[in-house]
């Protein structure tokens, strides 16, 4: 920020003694003070105001399972303001930002078997892969702040048809709460041969069921935000022989 204070270090004379609290109290009290928040947004505009991330993401997971109609559209900024800003718990952020949903749409209408080529790439699994969807990388396979990451976030704008990567049987397609894929919102598995299960998670749409085959390039769903999630993206995970790897060693190199 322009006005954020400049600071340039000195030296001091040898045996001269500081004093911390002295420092830290000059300092403050001559600069300006700022208060880091978090803004939650719906369709880009800021609504409510929280103290901490932790506040923001309940909020947004809560409308979430709420199945608000603006669910798809919440976002988190950070702010660093002048003024404290007036802060919401989170039921009452919860009860301002919900929506209601006015029609269903059946999940199921766009099934079909459109298959778009593309350049596959061989692997050593068994397998060969394309790319489901294209676009941005948002959060990388492994290690991350809050936890293991076992798959590849790709960031797209919802609606984004998701190819399968590879050809396979459908073992899931649905909700993944209660079926062993907590987390994931709406999710689709496949079982590419005896080693290798590719999943598609928070997927706004599934557009196929559970037990067709599918081939490789077809569409089988849409990029959304459901599940634990913060933006539209496809969470994209390889499994081999049960435990996940890291798609980039194979695509999105």
């Amino acid at each position: 920020m322009k006005d954020l204070p400049v600071y340039t270090s000195c030296l001091l004379k040898r045996n001269v003694e500081t004093n911390d609290d002295e420092i830290f109290d000059k300092v403050t009290s001559s600069g300006t003070a700022y208060y880091k928040y978090y803004a939650i947004t719906n369709n880009n505009t800021e609504k409510v105001y929280v103290e901490n991330f932790q506040e923001a993401e309940e909020v947004i997971n809560k409308l979430k399972e709420k199945n608000s109609a603006n669910s798809d559209k919440l976002g988190i900024v950070e702010k660093y303001e002048t003024a404290k800003a007036e802060f919401k718990d989170v039921e009452t952020s919860v009860n301002e930002l919900y929506e209601k949903k006015n029609t269903y749409v059946d999940p199921y209408k766009y099934i079909g078997k459109t298959v778009i080529s593309e350049a596959s790439v061989p692997t050593n699994l068994g397998v060969t892969l394309i790319r489901p969807i294209s676009g941005i990388i948002s959060s990388r396979f492994g290690i991350r702040a809050r936890d293991n990451h076992k798959g590849l976030d790709i960031a797209a704008p919802k609606g984004t048809a998701i190819k399968a990567a590879a050809a396979g049987k459908v073992i899931f397609s649905g909700n993944g709460a209660g079926h062993g894929y907590s987390g994931y919102g709406n999710v689709v598995v496949v079982q590419s041969t005896s080693s290798v299960v590719i999943l598609y998670g928070h997927c706004s749409e599934v557009n196929c069921r559970t037990g067709e085959e599918v081939a490789q390039g077809q569409i089988i769903a849409k990029v959304g935000s459901t599940g634990i999630s913060s933006g539209n993206h496809l969470h994209f995970e390889i499994r081999y022989n049960g435990s996940a790897i890291n798609p980039q060693n194979y695509v999105y190199n």
